[in-house]
């Protein structure tokens, strides 16, 4: 009896991630002092091992507001908020990524808004 092994290497497709953005609204406008909800799903085939949120400038110039939660489950709900500080009219981006146990990023999504003067 012959006996057959099989070593299956992890690809991206095996690693189906699903990072859904609720909130902010995409090009939604934010006034100065007002709070931006961030709302999102991040569903995995696999366990998740990291999740960082980050709102920044178009311009990478600032970051408004910054986490990371550590997790293993396959799916992750982000309920979080900031105030929004800014008091000029600026692009703004929400990137929410995950990361595998490796470290290696396996999933980004983006949203973007708008700081408005007010």
């Amino acid at each position: 009896m012959a006996i057959i092994a099989i070593t299956a290497m992890t690809s991206p497709a095996d690693n189906a991630v699903t990072i859904t953005i609720i909130s902010p609204v995409e090009n939604s406008k934010i006034n100065m002092g007002d709070t931006v909800h961030i709302k999102a799903n991040v569903t995995s085939e696999n366990a998740l091992h990291d999740v960082s949120i980050k709102v920044k400038t178009a311009d990478n110039t600032l970051v408004l507001f910054s986490e990371n939660i550590h997790t293993h489950s396959n799916q992750q709900a982000i309920d979080k908020s900031y105030i929004q500080t800014i008091k000029y009219k600026t692009e703004l981006i929400l990137e929410i990524s995950t990361k595998d146990h490796s470290g290696n990023v396996i999933a980004t999504s983006s949203r973007k808004f708008y700081s408005n003067k007010k």
